[in-house]
Formats: structure tokens, C-alpha cells, sequence
């Protein structure tokens, strides 16, 4: 039986401090998991480093991105649980959403 589906937008801050090809390495394997997992991935958005409203870990800056992706309720789930085992990652959060930012890039 077919699983809806539901749009999802997960924000997350990686550690500033990893180079360009890294950031762009740990939102392949973001992509990638969640396509895994039967997923289709809407859009990308980033942001760029910026400063942090407060230190995390540590860290003054962030690299931020946000993922627009579909999938099933359960996987979202999963998902959260996936990203907290990610060293490079300073803080995430999924968010259930109805439309993409006009400023998501489609994959």
C-alpha cells in the first residue's frame, strides 16, 4: 500500500568551520538518505555562514541551508534521528510545510 506523502522543510546549521566541498558533501548525504528512503527532494535553499545569535558548541558562526523534501510521516522521524548522530551538524529542525520558500532551488 502506497504511504502519503507530506512536505517537509528541515533548517539546519552545519559547523562553519568545515570548507566549501564538505557543506556541499553533507547535504549530498542529506539528499541522498532521505531519497533512500523513497523521498523526493523539492528544493535547496542556502544561506551561507552567518553569525549565530548565540554560541553552539562552541561556535560563533553556522552554515545554513534549509531542504525541502516529501515523504511519509514516519520518515521524518527517522530522519531526526539520523541527523543527531551527525558530528558536523550544530542544530536542525524539521518543520511540516504546505509550500516551498521562493527562494528554494529545485533539485
Amino acid at each position: 500500500m502506497d504511504e502519503t506523502k507530506m512536505l517537509y522543510e528541515l533548517a539546519i546549521i552545519l559547523d562553519a568551520e568545515l570548507d566549501d566541498d564538505k557543506v556541499q558533501d553533507e547535504l549530498r548525504k542529506i539528499r541522498e538518505w532521505i531519497e533512500s528512503k523513497g523521498g523526493h527532494i523539492e528544493g535547496v535553499e542556502e544561506w551561507g555562514r552567518r553569525e549565530l545569535a548565540y554560541p553552539i558548541k562552541k561556535r560563533e558562526q553556522g552554515y545554513y541551508a534549509f531542504v525541502y523534501f516529501e515523504v511519509p510521516p514516519h520518515i521524518s522521524l527517522e530522519l531526526r534521528e539520523h541527523l543527531r548522530m551527525a558530528p558536523s551538524i550544530l542544530r536542525f529542525r524539521v518543520f511540516k510545510t504546505e509550500k516551498l520558500s521562493r527562494e528554494a532551488h529545485a533539485v
